[in-house]
């Protein structure tokens, strides 16, 4: 069973979309508005060399092959928020 979250995520704080969850089988995440900046790494980390760039109306997508169990957390670059959509396995 998949759980879906509509995420509003900031430019001046990094927020975790999706946490530490050893069962994940298949994540997908969605930038619904502006350009977000996707880490693999705790929200409370700030070393954005541990992510990439996820332009609004793109999404990334890992499955059980090369799955990260690990906190993953967003920030939004330019605007003042965005969206981020989540949908995990």
């Amino acid at each position: 069973m998949a759980t879906i979250s509509n995420i509003t995520v900031s430019n001046t704080t990094s927020t975790t979309i999706a946490g530490v969850n050893p069962n994940r089988s298949h994540i997908i995440v969605a930038a619904k508005s502006g350009k977000a900046w996707i880490k693999l790494q705790p929200a409370s980390e700030n070393n954005d060399i541990c992510g990439f760039p996820l332009f609004e109306g793109e999404f990334w997508e890992l499955n059980l092959s090369d799955i990260y169990t690990g906190e993953i957390s967003a920030i939004i670059e330019g605007a003042a928020s965005g969206q981020v959509s989540v949908t995990e396995y």
